[in-house]
């Protein structure tokens, strides 16, 4: 687009077909640069929980020797099954702990095949 104003090269100087001769080969530079292609949007890590890495949430608080009600076997669980998903559900538990949306519906399905 400058070369075709006349704004470069500066001061001008270019004849005709010399500008005609280097808007072509600018043209042909700018068609053979590779595009960058478009960052690719990352597909989300599906979330899961087993009771492995569900109790590891918990058992910092309820572990053993530590506050009621114990959490520390998958009986003890299914014992307050309900309990501890209405505390996940309403985001009062795991305390101190950010769980993304994907991570909290990951670990209410778990809960719920208990």
């Amino acid at each position: 687009a400058a070369v075709e104003s006349n704004q470069m090269p500066p001061g001008g100087g270019l004849t005709e077909p010399d500008k005609t001769r280097l808007i072509a080969y600018l043209s042909k530079l700018i068609a053979e640069t590779p595009q960058a292609s478009p960052t690719p949007t990352p597909t989300p890590t599906p979330v899961s929980y087993s009771f492995d890495t569900a109790k590891v949430l918990c058992t910092g608080c309820h572990g053993k020797n530590q506050r009621r009600p114990q959490l520390t076997t998958i009986d003890q669980w299914r014992d307050k099954k309900t309990k501890i998903l209405n505390a996940v559900k309403d985001k009062s538990m795991p305390r101190g702990k950010e769980l993304t949306e994907a991570e909290r519906g990951a670990l209410v399905r778990f809960i719920e095949s208990l």
